[in-house]
């Protein structure tokens, strides 16, 4: 994921760790479908039908796995990347 995609994804946060978390998505409106599948098809993913609710939770659930490994691991390496005396 790059961090361009990160930011993108950012907005919808709420919705994606309800989704990764707990297993549901609510309040999506068709617009942010469409955004999240943009997204969704530019990292080489295929949403099957965005009117499946299903469908829209398993986009939902990867694109949350996808955002929050790539959250933690920019804030591992920017701890990571601390000298002593900075702590």
């Amino acid at each position: 994921m790059t961090k361009e995609t990160y930011k993108k994804l950012k907005q919808f946060e709420a919705h994606l760790a309800t989704a990764y978390n707990k297993h549901y998505i609510r309040s999506l409106t068709a617009s942010e479908v469409e955004a999240l599948a943009a997204i969704y098809s530019s990292l080489g993913y295929k949403l099957t039908n965005k009117n499946c609710g299903e469908c829209v939770l398993q986009m939902c659930t990867n694109l949350g796995k996808l955002y929050f490994n790539y959250e933690n691991g920019s804030n591992k390496s920017k701890n990571g990347s601390k000298k002593t005396s900075d702590l």
